[in-house]
């Protein structure tokens, strides 16, 4: 399946926290998951930006649309076998993109079945 990207207005806490070196102009190109059209929230991301010396045993797996939010807050990401998934719409409600993504993620996640997650003390 073939991804598409769309243009949108960059935000303003995007802009207020890009990492250094990095450029955005004031649009970007998305990839829309979900259709925000239909009442369904535009959330998009689980947590901010996930550093493994911070949290063992988890890692992004994508960055999310998340106005509001900073650049590299995380749209899925995972900790042990917990599969965190930033966006609000049902199945029916997502592109078929984002359906493909969502089942994927799924496939990814069932390899870590039974690795409960670690936690730092």
């Amino acid at each position: 399946m073939e991804i598409k990207l769309e243009s949108a207005t960059t935000p303003d806490s995007y802009l207020q926290t890009l990492p250094k070196g990095k450029k955005l102009g004031t649009t970007m190109p998305v990839w829309k998951v979900q259709d925000t059209n239909n009442n369904v929230g535009k959330a998009g991301a689980v947590s901010d930006v996930i550093k493994p010396e911070d949290q063992p045993d988890a890692e992004a797996i994508l960055l999310g649309f998340a106005p509001g939010k900073s650049y590299l807050a995380t749209g899925i990401a995972r900790h042990g076998n917990f599969l965190q998934w930033g966006w609000s719409a049902s199945p029916s409600q997502m592109t078929p993109a984002g359906r493909n993504l969502f089942i994927n993620s799924i496939c990814y996640i069932h390899k870590f079945d039974g690795i409960a997650p670690k936690f730092r003390r």
